[in-house]
């Protein structure tokens, strides 16, 4: 399951109807759905909210999925819901579509529907029992305005999970050799870890390569490296969680991804998971699932990995953190 919430700072884009909004779903999720569960929620007329299930996954208890979209919207205090599947199997999304639509209470259905590459049919009437025509690309006006603004847009869910694996072969084994002068570094202050001076060494090591690395400037491996390795100490990953803010997930997003991929496979769980919470933070659902699943396939006793997954799946709303509390 992946969910995204919309940035605000998005330039808005009107659609007409389903079919020039299924073309918007990949500046929404940053890659196209395939078959596809889709799950939008409108705050007015804008969406503020949208998880995505795979078709096949959901249709094993057609039920219990629709008993999940309704109360994730909830959660998300919204006031309208659009929902969509995209893809094969038809009848399944077709099915799923309206057994969603039929246990919104709270929520007011705007509009529905399901598709194919080139046809959409509406679950509303009146709705024309042959559908309507349209064209699915990423050429749609929409996806090319978010890519001309910065966005990243993926041509699927695997092409951003390969953007955010770990090294491997020999650039690999560049970074393992980097790793051994980074324990020699900081082989005096932190030999003994229940004495570690975390605010200095947070200040002195920690923040300032934040702070470049946010900024783009020039950062060498063997920094990233020291940073890496800090973070496998967790009072020192626990204070770089708390430099994360709504207002800075997104450059953390960036940051922590950048670290997680150019430290040895042992140190990446800690900087995937912040890069997790990073994504959550900014509400890139998507991203937040496959980066807390990059640390798990790491490390699956990794508990910062498995919090995360169950946050960005939880349905709760980035806006509900309080200080490492959910209200």
């Amino acid at each position: 399951m992946t969910k995204r919430r919309r940035p605000p700072s998005r330039s808005v884009f009107k659609a007409g109807d389903l079919g020039e909004l299924i073309n918007a779903l990949p500046a929404l999720f940053g890659f196209p759905p395939e078959d596809s569960l889709v799950t939008l929620g409108l705050k007015g007329p804008s969406i503020v909210f949208g998880m995505r299930l795979d078709l096949v996954d959901a249709g094993e208890d057609v039920d219990r999925t629709a008993e999940l979209a309704v109360r994730h919207l909830e959660q998300q205090r919204v006031e309208g819901a659009i929902v969509l599947a995209v893809g094969e199997p038809l009848d399944l999304g077709r099915q799923l579509v309206l057994a969603i639509e039929a246990r919104l209470v709270r929520v007011r259905p705007v509009a529905g529907g399901w598709a194919t590459d080139d046809r959409y049919w509406v679950s509303m009437a009146p709705g024309d029992p042959c559908g309507y025509s349209y064209r699915r690309s990423l050429d749609h006006p929409a996806a090319a305005q978010a890519v001309w603004e910065g966005q990243e847009i993926a041509s699927s869910r695997a092409a951003v999970e390969a953007t955010m694996a770990p090294l491997d072969r020999d650039r690999l084994a560049e970074v393992e050799a980097l790793a051994d002068q980074a324990v020699r570094h900081f082989a005096g202050p932190l030999v003994d870890p229940s004495a570690l001076d975390v605010a200095t060494l947070v200040a002195d090591h920690v923040a300032p390569v934040l702070h470049d690395l946010r900024q783009d400037k020039p950062v060498h491996d063997a920094q990233v490296c020291r940073l890496g390795y800090l973070m496998t100490f967790i009072p020192i990953r626990d204070a770089a969680w708390g430099l994360i803010t709504p207002d800075n997930a997104r450059e953390f997003v960036r940051v922590w991804l950048h670290v997680a991929r150019h430290v040895p496979h042992a140190w990446a769980p800690s900087a995937y998971s912040l890069a997790a919470f990073a994504c959550w933070m900014c509400g890139d659902g998507a991203k937040s699932v496959m980066a807390a699943e990059q640390a798990l396939r790491l490390d699956p006793g990794y508990s910062m990995a498995a919090l995360m997954l169950e946050l960005a799946t939880s349905g709760l709303s980035p806006q509900t953190w309080r200080g490492g509390i959910a209200s």
